[in-house]
């Protein structure tokens, strides 16, 4: 009687395994019959061939289901990726010995940890005293500085490099300031100063280019003439 008895509990188990696997089974198949498919480092080891500098990864199931995930090997680049931003300024400077104007400042400048500056020159301007004159010239050259490192741009206006006088000049100066950036700093300012051009009022013509560099020409320390330029400032945020 007891043999029966277990061989009756032995048996509705059984019934009832079958039933638990019937029914797993059929959950398996409303959800297309694959479990969720595993990312690298969870327990299934993938295996991959390189091809120009993508990855292609193969990775298997428990059912012996095969999947391809063809990314990036360059994993350094997904993680440093960030937006680039351009900033456009324009300054206009007396010469250095002025009492104003003979620096221009830019500040609030927010950056992750790129910053170049390109630099292009501007056209001449009106003399301080008025009227319809103008101190004319073909080139300058200008100091730019961020958190201690000055740089020198020597740059035409005509849009093409400089020659004579203003031979080294370019059309337009690109200075890179990234590596004066360091971890946790706050925003930057960019100075300009030292204003020179190749103005002939030394030589008899205040109104044209084309003669020696010199210092941008002021009166007993009051602003007389000026010089024009414009800066493009690349930065980036953070990546996230």
């Amino acid at each position: 009687m007891k043999t029966q008895t277990v061989c009756a509990n032995l048996s509705s188990r059984a019934a009832l395994l079958m039933v638990l696997s019937v029914v797993s089974a059929q959950a398996l198949s409303a959800c297309g019959g694959v479990s969720y498919r595993e990312v690298p480092g969870s327990g299934t080891s993938p295996s991959s061939s390189s091809n120009s500098g993508s990855s292609d990864q193969t990775y298997t199931d428990d059912e012996g289901n095969t999947y391809h995930d063809t990314s990036s090997d360059d994993y350094s680049s997904e993680s440093s990726a960030s937006e680039t931003y351009q900033i456009t300024s324009t300054f206009k400077l007396a010469g250095p010995d002025a009492s104003s104007g003979s620096t221009y400042t830019r500040t609030g400048i927010s950056t992750d940890n790129l910053l170049k500056i390109t630099v292009t020159g501007g056209q001449p301007t009106q003399i301080a005293s008025g009227g319809n004159y103008v101190a004319g010239y073909t080139c300058i050259r200008v100091s730019v500085t961020v958190n201690g490192d000055t740089q020198d741009a020597f740059v035409t206006n005509t849009g093409h490099d400089g020659w004579g006088y203003c031979y080294g000049a370019k059309s337009s100066v690109t200075l890179d300031f990234s590596g004066s950036l360091s971890p946790g700093h706050g925003t930057v300012s960019v100075r300009v100063s030292d204003a020179q051009y190749d103005n002939c009022r030394l030589y008899g013509n205040f109104m044209s280019g084309g003669c020696p560099i010199s210092s941008v020409y002021t009166v007993n320390g009051s602003p007389s003439h000026y010089i024009q330029g414009r800066m493009q400032i690349q930065v980036n945020s953070p990546a996230l």
